[in-house]
């Protein structure tokens, strides 16, 4: 009795020691619903309906106040033929947020694939570092959100790029983003201030400029003056529709004068440079 005695309670102990470590794990793991909302349904759960196609289905984040936008939230809605589809629509905190979740959310879409995707082939120009957390998939889902948060202008721009018949050779820096039009050569920095998003809005704009422009015969200040608008136009729309964005202001180039842009507040701030670029 006393050699089982001996043999059981070590057991018992590493039992119980097991058990509680398991529960503080559990207890200590976000639950999907804490980090990611999903209103109603997830849409790959039904099929197609009739007369809807893969090519018919497209994806945006909504801006504030528009239906069914989710308030205080980065929101993003599935359309079927420019319809939002009902209960189709996720809510983030923000965009880093959206990286931690998007595979996830498109791995249920069965007529999804990233192959397909407009930004595939560009991530994958991305010389990567096996020292850096920042790879291919986190290029391509950059760029998917670039999309649909701009599906007016930089998406065509992205998928023109992809179409040129040429190719940009990609490096992640630790400096400031560029773009050398003598190599082909698209420098970011995947965690630049304030927003590394508008970072790469102002590259690929670079890239379009260059590829599908002729950009090589602008002068410099040109090309710079170009970028910097689709840079804008990027960080007024996170301004928007991403919360976690709300302080991100427009950067001034040169033809801005400062005192007449700058306000007491982003929101000020933004009203006057959209006031400016309008005359």
């Amino acid at each position: 009795m006393e050699r089982f005695r001996q043999w059981i309670l070590p057991v018992l102990a590493a039992v119980l020691i097991l058990g509680a470590a398991m529960t503080v794990l559990l207890l200590s793991r976000p639950h999907i619903g804490d980090l990611l909302s999903f209103t109603g349904r997830p849409p790959s759960q039904s099929p197609l309906s009739d007369g809807e196609s893969a090519r018919s289905v497209t994806y945006r984040f909504l801006f504030p106040g528009e239906a069914h936008a989710a308030p205080g939230k980065l929101t993003l809605g599935r359309f079927a033929n420019g319809h939002l589809c009902e209960g189709a629509t996720w809510e983030f905190d923000g965009i880093d947020q959206w990286h931690g979740w998007a595979s996830a959310i498109f791995a249920r879409e069965r007529h999804w694939t990233p192959e397909e995707q407009p930004g595939w082939r560009i991530s994958r120009w991305l010389v990567e570092n096996i020292d850096s957390a920042y790879d291919c998939d986190h290029l391509f889902w950059s760029i998917q959100a670039l999309q649909y948060l701009d599906p007016d202008s930089l998406a065509n721009e992205i998928d023109m790029i992809e179409h040129s018949g040429c190719t940009v050779r990609i490096v992640l820096t630790e400096g400031v983003s560029t773009y050398d039009y003598n190599v082909d050569t698209l420098y970011w920095n995947p965690v630049a201030v304030p927003d590394p998003l508008a970072a790469l809005a102002h590259e690929l704009h670079h890239a379009w400029h260059d590829l599908c422009r002729n950009g090589d015969a602008v002068p410099d200040k040109g090309r710079e003056q170009l970028a910097l608008l689709a840079e804008n136009r990027i960080r007024h729309i996170l301004f928007l529709k991403d919360p976690a964005s709300s302080h991100l202001y427009p950067r001034l180039g040169t033809q801005e004068s400062p005192p007449e842009i700058l306000g007491d507040s982003p929101q000020e701030t933004w009203a006057n440079y959209r006031n400016a670029i309008a005359h």
